[in-house]
């Protein structure tokens, strides 16, 4: 009895991790599953139109793809290059979606970028 208890133990703790991998970027999206969680994320923030949904996806996914073939073709010795083409791409796909928000949007848009960098700040400064 006691050594079932532990096997189940044991599985529920090896599914446990593999779940918590798995959502940690354990396997990779590809472009359209990006784009697709990307106009997800805004419209629960932002309340967006179909037109707006649609074109954020078009946006979106550009954007997913230009960074895959980056990636893809990018040199590990050039990180620092491959980063800033990567921060062109983002910054030019960020501005195309500023283009189809309302004002209202556009100030909310920004409170979340402003948040996600503070985020990306805290974390690299949690890793020194």
């Amino acid at each position: 009895m006691k050594q079932i208890f532990l096997m189940v133990i044991a599985i529920l703790g090896m599914t446990s991790f593999a779940n918590a991998q798995q959502s940690r970027g354990g396997t990779r999206m590809d472009p359209e599953q990006r784009a697709k969680r990307s106009v997800d994320m805004l419209n629960r923030e932002l309340t967006l139109t179909q037109v707006q949904k649609d074109s954020i996806y078009a946006f979106s996914l550009d954007e997913a793809k230009k960074q895959q073939e980056l990636f893809q073709q990018g040199d590990a010795n050039n990180r620092r290059d491959n980063f800033e083409k990567m921060k062109g791409i983002r910054q030019e796909s960020q501005g195309k979606i500023k283009s189809v928000l309302t004002d209202d949007q556009q100030k909310a848009y920004d409170k979340l970028l402003q948040e996600r960098q503070n985020r990306m700040k805290e974390r690299r400064a949690g890793r020194n």
